[in-house]
């Protein structure tokens, strides 16, 4: 006999609908991304304001080669932007959704996982 779980109701939207071919490739880079534990710290450290890559590569213990290579990824993606100001240029998260999922991620990496989400669809 299995244990009684309490359900966890999910909201859905009845309307869902596919997206395009091209939006699923694009996310799909978005994740490929941030699919990196360094490229992952680079977004966490960005949470607290712009930096430039000598600032990040302090922070992060890594040289000022790997911390570009890893900002070029996540530029190339949309999820920081960049200013040049004199002979620095400064990152900084693209807009409040990278950190958004960042925060989700986070959330449900170190989150325990007991009760699955029961949607109400079809009720």
């Amino acid at each position: 006999m299995e244990p009684e779980r309490s359900e966890v109701i999910c909201p859905v939207d009845a309307s869902w609908d596919p997206l395009s071919e091209r939006d699923y490739e694009k996310t799909a880079a978005l994740f490929r991304a941030i699919g990196d534990p360094e490229r992952l710290k680079t977004i966490h450290v960005l949470t607290n304001g712009r930096q430039c890559v000598g600032q990040l590569a302090a922070v992060l213990g890594s040289s000022m080669s790997s911390i570009s290579q890893r900002l070029k990824i996540l530029y190339a993606a949309d999820l920081v932007r960049r200013e040049k100001v004199g002979k620095h240029v400064y990152y900084e998260l693209a807009d409040h959704h990278v950190w958004g999922m960042l925060q989700n991620g986070i959330e449900h990496a170190t989150a325990p996982h007991g009760e699955p989400c029961v949607t109400d669809r079809g009720k």
